[in-house]
């Protein structure tokens, strides 16, 4: 394929990151920690206001004609699929070097990127695709980025030095000291009412689970999952968390009481799973297996797999629509995106070309 393209503001965007890794390539050996893996510390947290599960869905409700941002490592952009323009990629935007993730604001406006490199957040809005406000120093290698309800406050896990930091958004600041989680710190997922942070550690096979209410966020509990796990998701309804695990045989999704904070279950589903999301009516969840290639639908009822969709290959961070009608597949070794109708799972997915090396997605 043709990896020359054009960002915003007219630079071509190949080539601009490192080499492709080889076949025998393992995620967890780009980590990098520069000048930026020293321990953070900001201005006196404030604990967000609590809100019922009902008004946060509310606060939070997507606008329509919310786009998708597909990152794209190795030439450090993001893609952006328009769904109304029959899911083509609309425009490229140039980011920082090496983003690991992306999260968008509840209203839509501004999507914030993990850049690795440079240890920061930095936002560009998502009308003019330019820069948002002043980059956020966070620290060491930070990966993933939660929102929480409301959109004023982000949670990113620091992979380099195990730590969550929080980010005021509004003001562009990291508030109060870093919070100390397992090893390896990757995902993050928070519940609807905004009360608990659940954080996957990809390096000792645990999740941490973050009071959020508290003046100081602290660790309350940590759970004991399977090997590696990855993208971690909440369901609707707050109820539940799911955690793939990614490492070696396991290539199973734990399930998360959220009162008990204790596993439940586990669920078998394909080789190598690192990211799982749940459609808005909390029925059905989807799991990218980036080594066996494919798709695992679940019923959440029955913890059951009903699906399995063959897709690219090494397929990694996906996401789905805000009105649940498309799964979007970043396929990492392919260079594109699958994209799923959920309203017809039998039938092939429409794949649509993107950036270099795509690894996560978000809307």
């Amino acid at each position: 394929m043709d990896d020359s393209r054009r960002g915003r503001d007219g630079r071509h965007v190949a080539g601009t990151g490192p080499a492709r890794p080889g076949p025998g390539w393992d995620r967890r050996q780009v980590l990098k920690v520069g000048a930026a893996g020293a321990a953070v510390t900001g201005a006196a947290w404030v604990a967000p206001s609590i809100v019922s599960v009902d008004a946060a869905a509310a606060a939070t409700a997507p606008p329509t004609g919310r786009l998708v941002y597909i990152v794209n490592l190795f030439d450090a952009s993001l893609s952006v699929i328009d769904p109304a323009a029959g899911n083509t990629v609309v425009d490229t935007i140039v980011v920082g070097g090496f983003p690991r993730s992306a999260a968008v604001s509840p209203d839509a406006t501004v999507v914030y990127v993990a850049n690795q490199s440079g240890g920061t957040i930095d936002a560009f809005d998502t009308t003019t695709g330019t820069p948002s406000g002043p980059s956020v120093p966070v620290g060491g290698a930070p990966r993933g980025i939660t929102i929480a309800p409301g959109g004023t406050i982000a949670y990113v896990t620091n992979e380099g030095v195990a730590r969550v930091t929080v980010v005021d958004l509004v003001a562009r600041t990291v508030v109060g000291p870093q919070i100390v989680v397992g090893n390896s710190p990757a995902f993050s997922a928070i519940l609807p009412s905004g009360t608990k942070l659940y954080v996957s550690n990809a390096g000792d096979g645990t999740v941490s689970v973050i009071d959020t209410t508290t003046p100081t966020p602290t660790v309350v509990a940590t759970v004991g999952v399977g090997d590696s796990p990855s993208a971690v998701a909440a369901s609707p309804d707050g109820t539940v968390v799911y955690v793939p695990n990614s490492g070696g045989s396991d290539n199973t999704i734990s399930v998360i009481d959220t009162t008990t904070d204790a596993e439940i279950d586990t669920i078998a589903v394909g080789g190598g799973p690192v990211s799982v999301a749940f459609a808005p009516d909390g029925a059905r969840a989807y799991v990218s297996n980036q080594f066996s290639g494919v798709v695992s639908v679940i019923d959440t009822a029955t913890r059951t797999v009903i699906d399995t969709i063959p897709v690219g290959a090494t397929p990694e961070g996906l996401a789905i629509s805000p009105d649940g009608a498309f799964v979007y597949v970043p396929n990492q070794a392919d260079d594109d995106v699958s994209i799923i109708d959920t309203a017809n799972l039998s039938a092939t997915p429409a794949r649509v070309t993107v950036g270099n090396y795509p690894i996560f997605s978000a809307t």
